[in-house]
């Protein structure tokens, strides 16, 4: 998973100074875009200084803009926006132990001296951490045992068996139905492996079915027969009595059962394979009610719901109520019910501002959901990045002529066209002042009137201080007058 770090500096830049920040960095890191730009002109054959070939940024919603590489896997950028007296600047790397101060603090050192008065650096709001009521941080990581019987409780047989191991208090194995016995040994066998079941053993009175003795080791039943222990109902050595196998839940698989801990243990291991430590989690637990993880991510925030029964009315009104006050980008339902088509429907309607994914099939949940973390992670640094795109754009037309047909030095200053002195101010018509259809027809068929008058207005020529004006005849059929 990257690390994103973002802040900003409210500082406000002239094109001087924006210019004087860009060559300094440009000198301290290997640029990108600059550099991208400076390759047209190699493959040209042309030097930085034939031709103005930054003149397209100026146009750019960007007064500044540059992305940097300091080494393979991490990228330093800037941006200062038109208008906007705000520096943006961040740390992209997916190096968990790179120093992402030395970016910020060069940046600042630079501007130290051009600027007057400096303030400091300021943490991007989307990244400062969740306060969430009621909600708890557990920075501890599962253990690996945690995480392999969280898993194995993702199979619904498997879960529902150790449910019924659990509900029972403890239970003989014989009397759990399950068609393939060596599947159902297997499973016990795991469970005993994971630390969540105990098995004993009980000695049977043949005759009355009631118990006698319970041991946790079977050899223990053997070397009390060979002691000549008997049943005390019935006299029998106690090799000659029932034994059966006694299952019961540990106090760990109680407790994974419990308050749908497996699933969240489940999902906070999926989330530490993508490098998301505990401590970006808050988690919201209520009786009754799903459990609710908060997480923070490089700027996005999520609400992961885990659900174990179907989701009801109220519970998807306080989903959307954690969405709204906490204001939340996303939502994950993970389920292992199925969400009915109303509940996805109810939820993405009552709650526009988010968006939702549901994720109701156990069996592949963990690259689902690796996948949305990440596809959404895509997406936000796209948008963080988009504005840099009107720096990338190079107007290659120039370049070329530049190349192929430049223009002498000794024809630079040459003016080719004089452009004409303008003696008066050119006369608009406008169509507001033809009042109808009827009245342009009529301008129309007074045309040959105008030619009969030009040539008197010609012939008797006005001192240049008065004006000539023409009255277009009325529809009773006048001349206009000459002045």
């Amino acid at each position: 998973m990257l690390k994103i770090i973002k802040k900003q500096l409210p500082v406000e830049l002239n094109e001087e100074m924006a210019s004087n920040l860009r060559q300094s960095l440009q000198a301290r890191y290997n640029s990108l875009l600059h550099r991208v730009r400076l390759e047209y002109l190699n493959r040209l054959g042309l030097e930085p200084n034939s031709c103005d070939f930054m003149a397209a940024l100026k146009d750019a919603p960007l007064m500044l803009g540059e992305l940097y590489l300091p080494e393979a896997g991490t990228i330093f950028y800037i941006k200062a926006k038109r208008g906007e007296a705000i520096i943006q600047a961040g740390v992209i790397t997916n190096d968990e132990t790179r120093d992402v101060d030395e970016f910020f603090s060069e940046v600042r050192d630079i501007l130290a001296g051009i600027c007057d008065s400096l303030p400091s650096w300021q943490l991007s709001t989307d990244l400062l951490p969740l306060e969430i009521e009621d909600a708890e941080v557990d920075p501890n990581p599962a253990t690996e045992e945690q995480l392999a019987a969280a898993k194995m409780l993702m199979d619904r047989e498997s879960r529902q068996l150790l449910e019924q191991i659990k509900d029972a208090g403890s239970i003989f194995l014989n009397k759990i139905e399950c068609p393939d016995r060596d599947l159902l040994e297997r499973r016990i066998h795991n469970f005993k492996d994971l630390g969540l079941l105990n098995m004993d053993y009980a000695v049977l009175c043949h005759r009355t079915g009631q118990q006698i003795l319970r041991v946790a080791d079977k050899a223990t039943i053997d070397e009390s027969s060979q002691k000549a222990f008997k049943c005390f109902i019935c006299g029998s050595p106690l090799s000659d009595e029932i034994i059966e196998e006694v299952l019961a839940c540990t106090d760990s698989g109680v407790n994974m059962l419990s308050d749908r801990t497996w699933l969240l243990i489940l999902v906070r291991g999926i989330l530490a394979e993508l490098g998301i430590p505990g401590s970006a989690m808050k988690i919201y637990r209520s009786q009754d009610l799903p459990v609710q993880i908060f997480l923070s991510v490089n700027g996005l925030r999520y609400l992961l719901v885990l659900c174990t029964e179907p989701m009801t009315l109220d519970q998807a009104y306080l989903v959307g109520a954690h969405l709204a006050a906490y204001k939340l980008d996303s939502a994950v339902i993970i389920s292992t019910e199925k969400i009915t088509t109303l509940m996805r429907s109810h939820l993405e309607q009552t709650n526009p501002q988010a968006k939702f994914e549901f994720l109701d099939k156990m069996e592949d949940l963990s690259a689902r959901l690796q996948r949305i973390i990440i596809d959404q992670q895509r997406d936000f640094l796209s948008k963080q990045l988009e504005d840099m795109v009107s720096l990338t754009k190079v107007d290659i037309s120039p370049l070329v002529l530049q190349r192929m047909l430049p223009i002498p030095e000794n024809l630079k200053d040459v003016v080719v066209k004089e452009e004409p002195a303008v003696t008066s101010a050119p006369v608009e018509i406008k169509a507001s002042e033809l009042k109808s259809a009827e009245k342009a027809s009529e301008v129309a068929e007074q045309a040959p009137v105008a030619q009969e008058i030009a040539p008197e207005v010609a012939a008797e020529p006005e001192p240049a201080s008065e004006t000539v004006a023409l009255e277009i005849p009325s529809k009773g059929g006048k001349k206009g007058k000459k002045h």
